[in-house]
Order: structure tokens, then sequence, then C-alpha cells
């Protein structure tokens, strides 16, 4: 359980700084209570993340469509990559004891095959091709069919797999695929039709293994390139919600930890606006999530003048927002859920809750428009009840329900 109403963690490398300049980021960002590895480090004991080729043997096609460790998931070697992925997970974090936030960022493909458009079609290309070599004389309606069957099989067993090793081998930690849920909600003129589009819901909707078994899950909510141009303030208001939405709707017994960015895209000196900050962290709070990931790409950390912005950024803008969100956050999680939950606004269809989290007057939250996420064992809108049911149990519940299903085909056959 995490020890704080809303934790804050810094994934950027801002050890660079340190290294090269000797600029100490630890002490300013504690000083807003930030949560920072020890010594900055980029992988340690707050969080750790394993990019591609750093955990296990991820298949996948390099940017020539060359196939590494078999390419697609149906040629890859699964026992060897969890062999491979125990020595990774032993090396990076050593600390059995582990209890940060444990992330995998695998992005080179998707595991519901309606989802690999555009760029990641060659996914579903190599797949025919391979079930076109294993099966000859069926017709191509059957091949695409089979293809997809064998790819989501496949990629379910390496997410899932790779997933259940890293929660066992560090049983006290928390562990997120990046990026997953998705929404690919970037059209609306309402808040509304920023919800995630219906195809979307479906294909996340088949993801169920992933949520069932997810301690938590860590959407993004970056400001990509573009966005202040092509979107009001309003309409990144909606973005926002739309992926939060979609991420409680999918897995509401997990630890809620979205990607936030303080850069939009990867440019040098592109720093996310101080309303739109503010907003997007007040938006995460409000929302009832257990915290946020601050992510940072290192290519903006290449030169003093850099780390000097963003250091600048820390003290003007992303270490004020964060300490005033955490602060009222907490106060509504003591004076309305009773110290055992998060306040949430689900009665909010304009998007506009995320504003008292903004005040810095301490005005008193109104309790009829808030039902609170309560914490495990506790129950009630406003958390007051004790009860014995905690995520471990639905989790059995549903291993057991499973359980059934299987036995109940046995006899059909």
């Amino acid at each position: 359980k995490d020890p704080q109403v809303f934790a804050v963690r810094w994934n950027v490398p801002t050890i660079q700084c340190r290294k090269t300049y000797g600029m100490d980021f630890v002490p300013l960002l504690k000083s807003y209570g930030i949560l920072v590895n020890s010594e900055d480090e980029f992988k340690g004991e707050v969080n750790t993340i394993f990019y591609e080729g750093q955990l296990g043997l991820y298949p996948h096609l390099d940017q020539s469509g060359q196939r590494v460790n078999g390419g697609i998931p149906q040629l890859g070697d699964l026992p060897e990559h969890l062999k491979k992925a125990r020595e990774d997970i032993n090396k990076a974090i050593p600390d059995v004891n582990f209890n940060g936030l444990g992330i995998i960022d695998w992005e080179s493909w998707r595991p519901v095959w309606n989802f690999n458009w555009g760029a990641l079609k060659k996914y579903q290309d190599e797949s025919f091709e391979e079930a076109l070599k294993q099966h000859p004389g069926r017709t191509n309606d059957s091949l695409w069919q089979l293809a997809q069957q064998e790819w989501e099989t496949s990629a379910k067993n390496f997410m899932l797999e790779t997933l259940r090793l890293a929660q066992t081998m560090r049983p006290n930690s928390l562990w997120c695929y990046y990026l997953f849920p998705d929404c690919y909600n970037y059209n609306g003129q309402t808040p509304q039709e920023f919800r995630c589009p219906s195809i979307v819901v479906t294909g996340n909707n088949q993801l169920s293994w992933l949520w069932h078994e997810s301690k938590a899950v860590c959407p993004s909510l970056y400001v990509a390139d573009g966005y202040l141009q092509k979107y009001t303030f309003e309409q990144r208001t909606w973005y926002v919600d739309g992926r939060l939405k979609e991420a409680l709707r999918v897995a509401p017994n997990s630890q809620l930890y979205p990607y936030v960015g303080y850069g939009y895209g990867v440019t040098p000196g592109a720093m996310v606006p101080e309303d739109d900050f503010w907003r997007i962290l007040a938006q995460v709070a409000s929302a009832g999530s257990s915290g946020t990931v601050i992510w940072g790409a290192s290519a903006t950390l290449r030169s003093r003048d850099n780390c000097q912005l963003l250091q600048q950024y820390v003290k003007d803008i992303l270490g004020p927002s964060v300490k005033t969100v955490k602060e009222n956050a907490e106060r509504c999680a003591k004076t309305v859920c009773n110290g055992k939950g998060r306040c949430t606004w689900p009665n909010d269809p304009n998007v506009v809750a995320w504003r008292v989290y903004l005040d810095r007057n301490k005005h008193p939250f109104q309790r009829s428009e808030i039902t609170c996420h309560c914490v495990e064992g506790y129950s009630g809108r406003y958390c007051d009840v004790k009860s014995g049911i905690t995520n471990q149990t639905k989790r059995v519940s549903f291993k057991l329900s499973e359980l059934y299903t299987y036995l109940r085909r046995l006899l059909d056959n």
C-alpha cells in the first residue's frame, strides 16, 4: 500500500545534470514532496523502468524490419525470455523487498490485433506470413483469422507471464505496463466526444486478463507536440479526462499512476505551460489516482542550459503545483474520506471539479459532490465502513471463476 494519498514519482534522468554539470536535483525535488531515487539514479527504490532491450528477450521488428528475438510473439522463446527477464530484474532491482513502482515499457507492438495499425501493420503481415507457412492449404480469410488468434494468444502469454514473474519476484512492489490502457481519443467538441471510441473500448475489454493481474496501470497523459495548437484548453482537459476515465473503467481495483511530462514532444526547452501543468496534475489527483509519474527525455537534458531550464521550471511551476495539489488531496482524504480513501467527483459532466485542488486558501470541500475511492478494507461513500474484502480477495475470486469456467468446459466436452 502506498503510504501517501497522492505520490508523485520522479522518472527523469536528471542524474545527467549532476554528473556533467554538478546540478543536484534531489534536495529540490524532496522539498516539494516528490519521490526520487537515491542519488537520483534512473533505476532505484522509488521506480525502475525497463525499456524494450532491458527486460528479457522481447520479440519485435527493428527499424529496418529485421526480426529481433523471433520478431513476433508467436516465434519468441517464452521460457528463455523469462529466464533472461529474471536475470535482468535481479540485476536492476537486487532488493527482494523493493516496494516501489516497476514499469515495463514495451511499445513496438500492441497485444490487441486490431490496434496494430499504421506503421505497426507489419506485425499483422508477419503473422499472416507465418500462418501461411504453417498452413499453406488454407484460404486467405482462414489464414488471417488464424494469424490474429495466434498473435493475440502469444502476445498475451508474453505480457502476462512477464508481469507475473516480476510481481512474484518483487511481491511488495507495484508493476504496470506503460501506456496501458490507451484511448486514442484525438478528436471531439465535447467532453463526451473525448471518451475512448467504441472500438477502443472493445479492444481494451479484450485485455481483461491484464487488468485483473495488474497491481497498477500507467496510462500516458503527455502533451504531445502540436497539442497546444490543435486543441483549446478545454479540449486538452477533456482529452486527459477521457484517458483517466478509461483507466478507472478497466482497472478499478488497480493503483492508477498516469505518466505526465513537463515538456511537450522531446524538443529541449519546449515546456508545458504553467496552467496546463497545474491542470493535468489536479485532474490526475481528483480522479482518485494513487499518484503520478513525471517523465522527461534524456535528449532534453544534454546541455547546462537545458538542465538550468528544468531546475527553474521545478522551482516556478512543477514543484509548487505538486505541493499544492498533494496538500489538497491529503486534506480532502482526511476531512471527507476519514483518512481511508481518496476524493473523487463522479458527477462532473463539464470536467471542472479538478479546480478545487488548485485552491491555496484551504476552503472546505463540498461533501455532497464527493465519493471516496477507499483503501483496502474500507467501503461506503466516505470510507466509513470497515469491510473484510480486499483486492487480493477479488483477484482470488476472479481466478476461482476462471477455474470454474475451465472445469465446465471439460464437463461439456
